[in-house]
């Protein structure tokens, strides 16, 4: 008999905390988390911290790596993997790895855990010198931004 499969798009906090009480509830799980970026695990929290200097290295602000996840906790991240579509009625969801190669992966639970999105939409937003904080990116963005300036 197949193993009960839940997948988790999004890989930051809740996501990852997600999959990790997903485990310990069930151990013969498999749990896939997809994360569109190169980072599990990041405190969202202390990236003022990290763009005002008081942490200078932001991988202080990764709690653990997709390593740790996948030796550990037995959970199979996938970075640079993102959710483009779900069929609920399927139950199925699209990606892309890396960009480029489509995959369809098929559950039996799903966790939506992707956060939230800036107002990009909104005139001068496409500007240089116009910076989103939601995740480390564009954190990292605007701290060299401000450091070059």
């Amino acid at each position: 008999m197949p193993r009960e499969r839940l997948v988790v798009i999004g890989g930051v906090a809740a996501g990852m905390s997600a999959a990790s009480r997903a485990r310990k509830l069930n151990p013969e799980m498999e749990i896939i988390v997809l994360e569109k970026g190169r980072h599990v695990s990041v405190g969202l929290c202390g990236l003022p911290y990290y763009l005002s200097g008081e942490i200078s290295d932001w991988k202080e602000l990764i709690a653990y790596d997709a390593t740790f996840f996948r030796e550990k906790r037995g959970i199979d991240v996938r970075l640079e993997h993102a959710a483009t579509a779900i069929e609920p009625g399927r139950k199925s969801v699209h990606a892309l790895e890396g960009g480029s190669r489509e995959l369809t992966l098929h559950y039996d639970k799903l966790v939506i855990a992707t956060g939230g999105a800036p107002a990009e939409s909104l005139p001068g937003a496409d500007a240089a010198n116009v910076f989103t904080c939601n995740d480390l990116p564009g954190t990292m963005r605007l701290r060299e931004f401000v450091e070059r300036e």
